[in-house]
């Protein structure tokens, strides 16, 4: 043991540090259990010889399987917040966090000129900025995602905001399409084409409505089965 340490009850009063960029880069877009497991670990991380430091007492306090504590730390390696020394017992070591567009200045040369032409043609009603590039690569170098498909998200963006729409907005998109695992344009291109199904399905459920009240044989037929309760519910109010 080292010439000092905190007590259990000065840790139990203390604070847990959290960096800014976490909450700006990483807390939005993750997803809950992930973010749980994150700064959970991160307070076991400063008495790290508790006997609570365990995966199965982790699991316990937080209520979430072993297995997927085991994937959330599997997705902050990815996110190069952590690193997973060993997997039996498991044993993580967190990382310095560092912004994302640290990245871009060791691409290539020229890797994405083909992909700032199309988006800047798709983006015909406003100039893209430096930054606003550098932060698409920033994103597709971190979560692996293909150009074109980040080219469908902001063409989907387009179509949904105007040309006028924000970067920041974009990038929720294409963070929310990665975190199902939907990182190629084959992938995003189906996800998209799913959702125009059933958004043009509710669309002719709204005419029908409005028209007079429809059966249940028809709603069940015109809508995706997924949200059929609630708009079979919605339906009981006309």
């Amino acid at each position: 043991m080292g010439l000092v340490s905190f007590s259990r009850g000065y840790m139990t009063a203390g604070y847990t540090n959290i960096s800014n960029i976490f909450m700006e880069e990483h807390l939005p877009y993750a997803n809950g259990d992930c973010v749980r497991v994150y700064l959970y670990g991160l307070y076991l991380c400063q008495n790290s010889t508790s006997a609570d430091n365990t995966i199965e007492m982790m699991s316990t306090k937080l209520g979430i399987s072993v297995a997927n504590i085991k994937d959330a730390f599997i997705y902050w390696e990815k996110q190069n917040l952590v690193q997973i020394l060993d997997t039996v017992p498991m044993e993580v070591k967190y990382l310095p966090i560092k912004r994302n567009s640290a990245k871009v200045k060791e691409l290539p040369k020229g890797k994405y000129d083909d992909f700032n032409t199309k988006a800047q043609a798709i983006l015909d009603g406003r100039m893209i900025t430096t930054t606003e590039f550098h932060e698409y690569y920033a994103f597709m170098e971190s979560m692996h995602f293909e150009p074109e498909a980040l080219l469908l998200v902001i063409k989907n963006c387009v179509l949904v905001k105007g040309f006028t729409v924000g970067y920041a907005y974009i990038l929720t998109v294409a963070k929310n399409l990665a975190y199902e695992g939907l990182t190629t344009h084959a992938a995003v291109s189906a996800k998209f084409a799913v959702d125009q199904q059933d958004q043009t399905a509710l669309t002719n459920l709204i005419k029908q409505i409005r028209k007079n009240k429809p059966t249940k044989e028809f709603i069940r037929h015109s809508y995706s089965a997924e949200a059929l309760k609630q708009e079979e519910t919605d339906v009981s109010e006309f």
